[in-house]
Parts: structure tokens; C-alpha cells; sequence
């Protein structure tokens, strides 16, 4: 029996040995070729643009100044305003709104209304109609209608 792993039982190889390549030159067959260097690569940015700059331009947002200090109704979003009632028949048509805390507020055309400057376009006999000016991903400002409706369910006994 013989074990792969003793020492006593392991033959010898013998390397065999290996011819190292010869060549032969002759100096009257070897010719010289003569390459034509490709011209140097110049890069100008004239007429181009800047590839680390952002191709995706910003607008400029249309806000209210800062000076006008913010309304109650401009800390909420207008999704968390309720419409609560609508008063019609006078001059103008008004409309009352709740926050979320239950406090009530009168809105009139005009009116600013939520966190992103809407102000009320439209007050008819069963909602109302938000006007906001938002910016999308590309930075074109889009206007955008949000309409509150009166939720007119049966009354709680």
C-alpha cells in the first residue's frame, strides 16, 4: 500500500529539458516600416456644453412676498382643511372651512389658502375651488385647481 502523503514512497520526476527558442535575423531581410504618427487629439469647448453642469434648468417660482405675513389657513396643507358650510345669496358667496384642531375660518374669493400660496378662485353651492401655482420636476410652474367639496352626510343624532 502506498501513501500519497509519505515522504520514503514518493518517486523522483525528472524534468525533461526545455529548448529555449532560437531565432534567426537576417540583416538583409528585416525592413524598417516607417509609421505614420496619428495627430494629437486637441479638445475645445467653444460651441459646447459643459458636461458636469445640469441640463435640467430651474425656474424661478412665483411666491408671495415676505414681507405679508403668513395667514392661519397658510399652516396647512389643504388636503387637512375641511369644507364645513357655504354661505350664498349675499354679494358674494363664503365659505367656512375647519383645521384640523376644529377651529373655523371664513374664506372669500381671494382668500389665501395652504402651504403652497393657493388663494380661492371659486365658491359655488357645493365646493369650493383652490388655485396653487406649483413648480414640477422639470421646473415648468403649473397651475393647479384643488377643489374642496361640501360633504353633505346625514347628521349625527
Amino acid at each position: 500500500m502506498v501513501l500519497a502523503g509519505c515522504k520514503k514512497e514518493r518517486k523522483k520526476q525528472k524534468s525533461l529539458p526545455v529548448a529555449a527558442p532560437t531565432a534567426v535575423i537576417r540583416k538583409d531581410i528585416v525592413e524598417v516600416k516607417e509609421t505614420k504618427k496619428a495627430p494629437k487629439f486637441i479638445y475645445t469647448s467653444e460651441g459646447k456644453r459643459d458636461p458636469f453642469k445640469t441640463f435640467i434648468k430651474k425656474a424661478k417660482v412665483k411666491k408671495v412676498k415676505s414681507t405679508i405675513p403668513l395667514t392661519p389657513l397658510q399652516e396647512y396643507d389643504i388636503t387637512q382643511l375641511r369644507l364645513t358650510g357655504i354661505i350664498s345669496g349675499l354679494n358674494e358667496n363664503k365659505a367656512m372651512v375647519t383645521d384640523p384642531a376644529g377651529k373655523g375660518y371664513i374664506l372669500k374669493k381671494g382668500t389665501l389658502i395652504g402651504k403652497n400660496f393657493g388663494r380661492v378662485e371659486k365658491i359655488s353651492k357645493n365646493e369650493v375651488v383652490v388655485i396653487e401655482d406649483v413648480q414640477d420636476f422639470l421646473g415648468n410652474i403649473i397651475t393647479k385647481e384643488i377643489p374642496l367639496i361640501l360633504d353633505i352626510g346625514e347628521e349625527k343624532k
